[in-house]
């Protein structure tokens, strides 16, 4: 594929999803909606998106993603124990 194809579906992606990601999205709709009737507050559908983007908003640096690591390390039972340099 040359990059001149690759940017037109590129752009066709951008207008219209499609694949699992436009999936996720349709559903995110519909659960907004029917949560919004229920609650009567507003949701989007990127709240109840399962596989949110990463924004620009909140960039993944070395100490967020250390963090969700140590995150998963206790809730699996494990143990953190800091290196010598954060004592």
């Amino acid at each position: 594929m040359f990059s001149d194809e690759y940017t037109r579906w590129r752009a066709y992606y951008n207008m219209r999803p499609f694949g699992e990601k436009a999936l996720d999205l349709r559903l995110g709709y519909l659960i907004a909606n029917v949560a919004s009737m229920v609650d009567g507050k507003t949701h989007k559908a990127a709240d109840f998106d399962p596989f949110p983007d990463p924004t620009e908003d909140e960039p993944m640096d070395g100490y967020r993603i250390k963090e969700i690591f140590k995150a998963i390390t206790r809730r699996m039972g494990g143990e953190v124990k800091p290196w010598p340099q954060e004592q």
